[in-house]
């Protein structure tokens, strides 16, 4: 009898032991799941109380976010990791359009316990605007970009401190979801200004709160992470009966730096973060009360005085109502979100989010990772037909006219079935008249035209507009200046278009006379030169389509100026051998270009005449002296052209050895 009373006594204890020992240890140390939001953990039977550092006190929960939960009943305590890999690709199997860009995107994957964030995803900030004095006048922010240099993304509190004072902040309209009680993080970026909380009523400046300013009216509170004017971070926590106030005493958050700052409470331990580094750590044991239909402020409390007005940057506000754990909060300071997964696509790549633009049906991948487990998901890319789309130029104009016409042909993709209606949509380039595939009246450029079928598939061609080049004309005058006594220009053009064809030809001298050849000569006659002292020469020519171009040039009228040597020596040491006379602003020319003709007559001491002929050109070999001796002659040159007779007189040095050093 005793042996079975034993045994039986031995059987209970067994029985226990086991029982204890299934509630001490969770079937694994890790759960992991693919796709899966929410996993119910048991304790199991047989104790008297439980404890999770989710605040709840029941037998089972339901794990909602990855992360590590703990239990404490009367006798053990135990943990597990939970891994919920909730990600995904968004887009289901579907039908993309040919070779366009399509950007496939990965599911959410933060936890459900995120209920607040700001800015807001969806870019709606109706409901999220700023506020003054009032509580719901809406006023406006100074935007500066955001931590990672993005535009418009942080918001700048800059609240004015007349009176009434204007109110700085933005409100979070009340979301059952947002409550927080004993296990929530508070998550924010923080850029302050000098002031910190210099112009608050007690020296605070609000971050994020649902919190009013009297301390006595607990019932109005709930928790505050604010800024002091030294430049410490607190938070306040009330219960509605009595609050508790942490500081952190050992570091300030330095002006015109981002910083990070996360408080975390887990079950009866708050901590305090700056950038990713905890610098507090404490017992809290007064937890937010549930204040319903009130909403979550940031940067002040809107509400009476004393204000609260933060001044700073303020960025990526986050309200977790769950205690993030010091990897999450690492991987918020890092990337911006608590879970740090690696993601592996079929065609190679590792981002998050990848653009494609598939052009025939075909699957995508993506493997999820990260320390403890791995997931995999796939979408199916159907492609609808190609959409084609071709932009000729029916017309061709004249520089600087506007008379261009596109005309677009499309085809393929899906077009519309209504007869009413045309088998595509065209959008052109607004300004320009158009009827469907056409576009009309237009100067030389770039245009674009966008076609749409019926299941909004979309192709977009630019087409430049060209219109028959200039010419460049270039004109060419022998001589350059008009000489009055032989005032006769030969004139010639010519173009650098190779192709262009041109049919006519104009040329205006200036004096009002014209030409219709393409090259020509024109002679000047006899002018006023007290009035003509330069004349303007157009020359046009008419080419594709009547197209004109011209161009001009100016001819001065020029008296020449000779130069006659009055020695020289024919010694055939090609040093002044001959009796070369030039134009000295003009060296090209020769006495014949300036005037009509001439004759040069040289005559010896005696009188004698030596040398005489018609039309000196005064070109080198002309008249060299060889016949002549050494000494001094007299030369007589007359120059006729259409105005009369021009007459240079002048003694000539012939020096058959060598010329005198002074000449």
């Amino acid at each position: 009898m005793k042996n079975n009373k034993l045994y039986i006594i031995l059987l209970l204890l067994t029985t226990l032991l086991c029982r204890q020992s299934l509630a001490q240890i969770f079937a694994e140390d890790t759960l992991s799941f693919c796709r899966q939001d929410s996993v119910m953990l048991d304790a199991g039977l047989g104790f008297s109380s439980y404890l999770w550092n989710t605040g709840e006190t029941t037998q089972t929960i339901w794990a909602k976010r990855s992360g590590w939960f703990r239990v404490a009943t009367a006798t053990v305590i135990d943990s597990v990791l939970v891994d919920l890999n909730r990600t995904k690709i968004r887009q289901n199997d579907t039908i993309v359009c040919y070779n366009a860009d399509f950007t496939l995107v990965m599911d959410n994957t933060e936890p459900y316990c995120l209920t607040g964030d700001y800015p807001f995803d969806d870019g709606d900030y109706s409901d999220h605007s700023g506020y003054g004095n009032d509580g719901f006048s809406p006023i406006s922010f100074s935007s500066i970009p955001n931590r990672n240099g993005e535009e418009l993304m942080a918001m700048y509190f800059a609240p004015s401190f007349i009176t009434p004072p204007s109110m700085s902040c933005i409100r979070i309209v009340y979301n059952p979801d947002q409550d927080i009680t004993n296990s929530f993080t508070l998550h924010c970026w923080i850029k302050p200004d000098t002031v910190y909380g210099n112009f608050a009523g007690d020296n605070v400046y609000y971050l994020i709160n649902k919190w009013r300013p009297l301390e006595k009216e607990y019932s109005q509170c709930s928790y505050c992470l604010a800024i002091n004017n030294e430049g410490k971070i607190i938070f306040m926590s009330c219960d509605g009966t009595q609050k508790q106030e942490f500081v952190v005493e050992n570091t300030v958050v330095q002006p015109g730096r981002w910083t990070m700052v996360d408080v975390v409470c887990s079950l009866n331990k708050l901590s305090v973060y700056l950038d990713a580094q905890r610098v507090l750590f404490e017992n809290i044991f007064v937890y937010p009360q549930v204040l319903e239909d009130v909403d979550v402020f940031l940067g002040a409390s809107c509400s009476e005085e004393p204000y609260h007005n933060y001044q700073g940057g303020f960025d990526d506000a986050k309200i977790y109502t769950c205690d993030l754990g010091q990897n999450e909060i690492n991987n918020l300071y890092e990337n911006n979100v608590t879970y740090n997964y690696n993601y592996l696509w079929s065609n190679g790549e590792t981002t998050k989010d990848i653009v494609v633009n598939p052009t025939e049906p075909i699957e995508y991948s993506v493997v999820v990772s990260n320390d403890v487990n791995s997931c995999s998901d796939t979408v199916f890319l159907e492609v609808y037909p190609e959409l084609a789309l071709s932009v000729s130029q029916m017309k061709m104009g004249c520089p600087n006219t506007s008379v261009g016409i596109l005309m677009a042909n499309a085809s393929g993709g899906v077009p519309f079935k209504d007869a009413d209606t045309l088998p595509y949509v065209y959008s052109w380039p607004a300004g320009y008249p158009n009827s469907d595939s056409l576009l009309y009246r237009l100067p030389a450029g770039k245009y674009e035209i966008t076609i749409t079928d019926s299941v909004g598939c979309s192709v977009t061609v630019e087409k430049e507009v060209l219109t028959y080049p200039k010419l460049e004309i270039e004109i060419s005058a022998t001589p350059e200046k008009i000489y009055p006594q032989n005032p006769e220009v030969d004139f010639s053009a010519e173009i650098s278009c190779d192709s262009c064809y041109v049919y006519e030809y104009k040329w205006d001298f200036g004096d009002g006379y014209f030409s219709d050849e393409a090259t020509t000569t024109h002679n000047y006659g006899i002018f006023d030169k007290e009035i003509y002292a330069e004349f303007v020469v157009t020359h046009y020519q008419t080419y594709e389509d009547g197209c004109i171009d011209s161009a001009s040039i100016i001819l001065p009228v020029a008296e020449p100026q000779l130069k006659i040597p009055n020695v020289f020596s024919p010694n055939g040491d090609g040093i002044n051998d001959t009796f070369d006379i030039t134009i000295t602003d003009d060296e090209e020319r020769t006495l014949m270009d300036v005037f009509t003709s001439n004759t040069l007559v040289v005559y010896n001491k005696q009188g004698k005449k030596v040398f005489s002929q018609n039309n000196y050109t005064g070109s080198p070999g002309e008249f060299d002296g060889a016949h002549l001796s050494d000494g001094v002659y007299f030369y007589v040159l007359k120059c006729s052209g259409v105005r009369g007779d021009d007459i240079y007189k002048g003694y000539l040095h012939i020096f058959r050895n060598s010329l005198p050093a002074n000449n």
